[in-house]
């Protein structure tokens, strides 16, 4: 199952697809008929204009956010009391978070 939630931005849109054996799917047809049978025109639209013209886009995005996360925890990393790696971005975000809060005390201050 793939779904166009964080590679295309389209959170909350309910697009996406699945690869499987006809029976598996038989199984779909069964959870998701009504998820499924109202997906606007225009939802299906963006979702194949993302499949074919896309992914370029969404990976020169990417390396920007990436970018802009390195950054972050470079900055971040400058700051006495506070460290931080990029392993994952989003994990880096939140394990920053973490670190930032335990390091301030009760009013904000390092």
């Amino acid at each position: 199952a793939y779904t166009f939630s964080k590679s295309f931005s389209m959170s909350g849109w309910r697009l996406g697809y699945a690869v499987s054996s006809p029976d598996t799917v038989n199984v779909f047809d069964l959870l998701t008929n009504t998820a499924l049978s109202c997906v606007p025109p225009f939802t299906q639209a963006a979702g194949i204009a993302a499949l074919q013209d896309g992914r370029q886009y969404r990976d020169g995005r990417m390396r920007e956010f990436h970018r802009k996360v390195q950054l972050l925890v470079a900055g971040l990393n400058a700051v006495e009391g506070v460290s931080g790696e990029l392993e994952d971005p989003w994990n880096s975000i939140d394990e920053l978070r973490s670190t930032l809060a335990a390091a301030f005390d009760e009013e904000g201050t390092l």
